[in-house]
């Protein structure tokens, strides 16, 4: 594994997330600048974060179609092992709806086709082995964490599916709490359910806008998952206080503050 992402200000971990909050130029801050920051939670951004743009996308495809299908055609596989009406029996066996030809799926019911395709986009909804490594390493850090994710109410089938919402109480859709990142108000709220304070939350996520700029003015420490295509711009790292590569990155810092 590569070494730990240094900070963007040049100080090791975690001296970084261990000195005071920087004022922004012209903004008002929510915090004190000299208030102490130790991480005693972590939150996360979802999509591109937590998980990848195709599980995302799978995510919004089966939230459709559990919200158009009838309840007693929806079986929920869940990363959980757990099922929202039932199990499949042995003949139910949902078959890729990519092989089979379409002659096939046009003599079956309507219904029937929808749910062999709920079915099986359904378990394409999987957390990464790399996600699932960081989730684990937060937890036997003894932190606090929960995700922060923009998005319409039935999102929450997708968290349902990755069975986060077994694994964590602070789940936060925008469109249920009212309010959009990179607005403070999602930030402090989910920060209060954790039980911490801002200055002592850690936020994880891709976004410059709306995860590292929006948890910045909200008071919280900002560690940015730099996507690929914006590693070639350096300058955009100083503001995040930590920059990652891979979450695989966060966990050896966090293994290092424990």
């Amino acid at each position: 594994m590569r070494p730990p992402a240094a900070p963007a200000s040049g100080a090791p971990w975690p001296a970084a997330l261990h000195t005071p909050l920087r004022q922004p130029e012209g903004e008002d801050q929510l915090v004190k600048a000299d208030a102490p920051v130790r991480p005693r939670g972590v939150l996360f951004d979802l999509d591109e974060t937590l998980i990848d743009s195709r599980t995302a996308w799978a995510g919004r495809i089966a939230a459709f179609l559990h919200a158009h299908l009838p309840m007693h055609m929806q079986t929920v596989p869940t990363a959980s092992g757990r099922s929202g009406v039932g199990p499949v029996s042995d003949t139910q066996q949902p078959r890729d709806p990519r092989r089979g030809g379409v002659t096939r799926l046009l003599r079956w019911p309507v219904e029937r086709v929808a749910t062999i395709c709920y079915t099986w986009v359904s378990r394409q909804v999987v957390l990464s082995a790399e996600a699932e490594r960081v989730l684990t390493t937060v937890q036997e850090a003894g932190l606090s964490w929960g995700i922060i994710s923009n998005g319409w109410r039935q999102k929450q089938q997708t968290f349902h599916l990755l069975g986060l919402d077994q694994r964590t109480q602070c789940i936060f859709i925008s469109a249920a709490f009212g309010v959009s990142k990179p607005a403070s108000a999602i930030f402090l709220a989910a920060a209060e359910r954790l039980g911490v304070r801002p200055q002592e939350v850690l936020f994880v996520g891709d976004s410059l806008k709306q995860d590292v700029r929006g948890a910045h003015h909200a008071g919280m420490r900002t560690a940015w998952l730099q996507p690929p295509s914006a590693r070639r711009k350096v300058n955009s790292a100083s503001e995040a206080d930590v920059t990652l590569a891979t979450l695989d990155d966060l966990r050896a810092l966090l293994q290092r503050d424990t």
